[in-house]
Order: structure tokens, then sequence, then C-alpha cells
């Protein structure tokens, strides 16, 4: 029985370690891709400010473009969002082009904050597992067949969640507009 114990707990913590690494990679590229979408975005709001302040549509004391450029060189992506809302709220019912795009980037800047938070959360969880089963494996020697298998439920139904955490990111990140 101990060979078994061993066995089992030893192979959940890899097989969750080397999930974690390949959740890393996924999130790791999804986040990137978002971020040069985030900045595509920007690139795009600031463009527009500067067509319309030079075709002389918005006269403009603040100059929010130059506040914006500065933001968007940076990746401040606080900053992008806080002048996209100024100029929203004296511009946003004109110029529907401008709203549009303030939408597009709050969304992406949304998805963003999403996976930030599954995959720490995934993080977590398998940090929990893998510690756990690491402890386990101090008491495989006095461990019976019962408390075996009443120890290992628990594990079992963790693995559950942890997958279904999993599939729901990946469901998410394959709905979204990413």
């Amino acid at each position: 029985m101990e060979n078994t114990v061993y066995y089992t707990y030893s192979t959940i913590s890899q097989t969750i370690a080397a999930m974690v690494a390949l959740l890393g990679v996924f999130s790791i590229y999804l986040l990137q891709s978002l971020n040069n979408k985030f900045m595509g975005l920007s690139q795009n709001y600031l463009d527009t400010l500067i067509k319309m302040e030079k075709e002389d549509f918005m006269k403009m004391s603040s100059n929010p473009h130059r506040e914006l450029s500065n933001h968007v060189v940076f990746k401040n992506f606080t900053g992008i969002l806080s002048v996209t809302d100024k100029v929203f709220k004296i511009y946003g019912d004109t110029f529907s082009e401008l709203e549009n795009l303030r939408k597009s980037i709050i969304l992406v800047f949304n998805n963003k904050q999403e996976i930030v938070q599954k995959s720490v959360h995934i993080t977590l969880i398998s940090l929990l597992i893998i510690a756990a089963s690491i402890g386990t494996l101090s008491f495989a020697s006095n461990m019976g067949v019962m408390s075996y298998w009443i120890i290992f439920i628990p594990f079992f139904i963790l693995i559950l969640y942890l997958l279904y955490r999993v599939f729901n990111l990946i469901k998410f990140s394959l709905t979204s507009d990413i």
C-alpha cells in the first residue's frame, strides 16, 4: 500500500505542476495578445483624436491627444482609460467612432483583468493540491487502505474543480474576441 500512496501523490503533484507551467505559457500568450490589441486600439483612438482636431471638428483646449499620446508611449493602461473617459464625457455623444473605440478598449482591458484573475485562481488551487499531496507523502508509511481513500476523495474533488476552472479559462479565451 505504501508504494501506491507514493506513486499516486507524487504523480498528482508532478502532473499539476506541469499543467500550471502550460497554463502559464497559455496565459502569457493571451495577455500579450490582449496587450497588443489594447495598444492598437489606443493608437487608433489617438489617431482619431488627432484627425478630428486637424479637421477642426473639435475645439480642444486641453489637447487630450497629447496626454493620451504620453500614456500610449509608456503603455500606461489606467492612464489610457482615464483619458478616453474624459474625452468620452466631452465628445462621446457627438462622435460615435470615439465611443465605439472606447468600448473596445474597455472590453479588452476587462478581458485582460479576467484572464489574470482566473489564472491566479487556478495557480493558487494548483499550489494547494501540490502542497497537500507532498504533505500526504510524509504519512505514506502509516497509511492504510481506508485512510488512503478518505484522503484521496478531497484530492479528486479539488482536481475536478481545477480542471473545470482550466476549461472555463480556455472556453473564455476561445469565445471572447481575443
